[in-house]
């Protein structure tokens, strides 16, 4: 078996066990496979065993690689992970189908006009800095309130969940909790935590999406 498809089926097999330890079985959890600074050849066997959730943070190198690839499988969920930047929104909402990081009104606009302007069914999620890092990007825990009303209310996005990033080396299950309670506050069904570290952690806290790259695809170049 290739080693791609292991990594996968280890990791889809680790999520399963957490929900049936739980007795969660029903519960749905999306395994978003990172793919950021990996090639084709690496992604391409994924695809081919049925595989079809991806992540991606670099707008030029997922327009490179999944302009082929989306044409051969047309099937493909791409959801968008990285800071948006203005001048790239038109085409993020053009390639992707998932925008997980709305992180600022302004943000929420102008991801707003183009999906009107475009004609696009684009699910969003708001990135919450939960570490409140000033490095990280994200609408800090207690002006989501704010960021959510204006999403939904005035530019009409589809708001389906929240997302973070974690600080680096900490303790996830405090993090975890909190993204929960404001999930849940919110009555949104899509909780997008964990990474190739925590991802276990993850699904034990109510994740409905995983987003993991180096446990599946290896190593980055």
């Amino acid at each position: 078996m290739n080693e791609v498809v292991s990594n996968f089926r280890v990791v889809s097999s680790e999520i399963d066990s957490e929900l049936q330890r739980r007795a969660e079985q029903d519960r749905k959890v999306q395994l978003v496979v990172v793919s950021k600074f990996h090639g084709v050849e690496r992604i391409r066997p994924l695809l081919e065993d049925g595989h079809r959730t991806f992540g991606e943070s670099r707008l030029e190198e997922a327009r490179e690689k999944w302009s082929t690839l989306a044409a051969e499988f047309n099937d493909v969920s791409l959801h968008y992970i990285g800071a948006m930047q203005s001048k790239k929104i038109k085409d993020i909402v053009k390639i992707f189908d998932v925008i997980q990081s709305i992180d600022k009104p302004e943000t929420a606009m102008r991801v707003a006009k183009e999906i009107d302007r475009q004609n696009r069914s684009v699910s969003c999620l708001i990135q919450i800095n939960i570490g409140r890092e000033p490095q990280k990007s994200g609408v800090s825990p207690e002006d989501f309130e704010k960021l959510f009303r204006l999403s939904t209310e005035e530019y009409c996005l589809n708001i389906s969940g929240v997302m973070c990033i974690l600080p680096a080396g900490v303790d996830a299950s405090p993090y975890f909790l909190r993204m929960k309670k404001i999930r849940d506050t919110y009555g949104l069904p899509e909780l997008s935590i964990g990474m190739s570290d925590d991802y276990v952690c993850a699904v034990s806290h109510g994740a409905t999406m995983v987003r993991v790259g180096a446990r599946i695809l290896g190593a980055r170049n």
